[in-house]
């Protein structure tokens, strides 16, 4: 138990500390969109190009801790951490998978909490006219707002749920791969997928996001499948020169 939690402190060394950075570089850029767009008006508070550029940062952070999750865990001196362990590339897959759902998790509660604070911002301004319960309808009303805190959308929230699952799938599963200097065409379609059916006119709808819940549970079998097959179980790993 004691190799497991290694590697798993392992993970998590290499990624809260960027986390924490990209949750506060969101903040700063987003507050700062509050007045760049123009929020004080209700006809343009989370719209058009406000909305978009709330969009764009949520991404641009999702991608950078992406990266944070797959480039120091590809590197020879994780590996060789691994490899002196003497933990099995599954056990270090599943543990890599973890951490990386709950920094995805978490960078998804920091922007419903950014967004949240905004909106509320908002609501104080002088044109506001919908009172305290209107910080809520502004969820309802906004595509992106909605996306990242469904409220009462059930089929949203389990669709964000498995949107994180796929993510963290893949982030553990893209290191495996590159330490055996092998492509990674799986990874890649997921992350793609995300960005394309995240997208408020196509993720935010009910619907859609029932298909797309149903796409990205077959991806993740298909990396679950890969990964297992892949990685080997900690017996002879040291005469596999591919190991790591």
């Amino acid at each position: 138990m004691k190799k497991h939690l290694s590697v798993a402190a392992l993970y998590a060394k290499l990624t809260l500390l960027p986390l924490f950075l990209i949750l506060i570089l969101m903040a700063a850029v987003e507050l700062g969109g509050f007045y760049l767009f123009g929020f004080d008006g209700a006809e343009s508070f989370g719209q058009n190009g406000g909305e978009r550029f709330l969009l764009l940062c949520f991404f641009a952070g999702f991608l950078a801790l992406t990266v944070f999750l797959i480039r120091p865990a590809s590197g020879e001196g994780t590996g060789y951490t691994l490899m002196r362990l003497q933990i099995s590339e599954k056990a270090a897959f599943f543990w890599h998978a973890a951490v990386a759902a709950f920094s995805y998790l978490s960078l998804w509660a920091g922007e419903a909490v950014i967004l949240f604070l905004l909106a509320k911002g908002f609501a104080a301004g002088v044109g506001y006219i919908e009172g305290p319960q209107g910080i809520f309808l502004d969820f309802y009303r906004r595509d992106f707002f909605h996306a990242i805190l469904p409220l009462d959308a059930v089929v949203l929230w389990v669709r964000n749920g498995i949107f994180i699952l796929s993510a963290a799938l893949s982030a553990a599963y893209s290191p495996l791969m590159l330490r055996r200097r092998k492509k990674f065409f799986l990874p890649i379609l997921t992350f793609a997928l995300l960005a394309g059916l995240f997208t408020p006119s196509l993720g935010a709808l009910p619907a859609n996001a029932a298909i797309s819940s149903f796409i990205f549970l077959s991806l993740d079998g298909l990396t679950l499948w890969r990964a297992l097959t892949t990685a080997h179980n900690g017996k002879g790993a040291h005469d596999d020169e591919e190991a790591f």
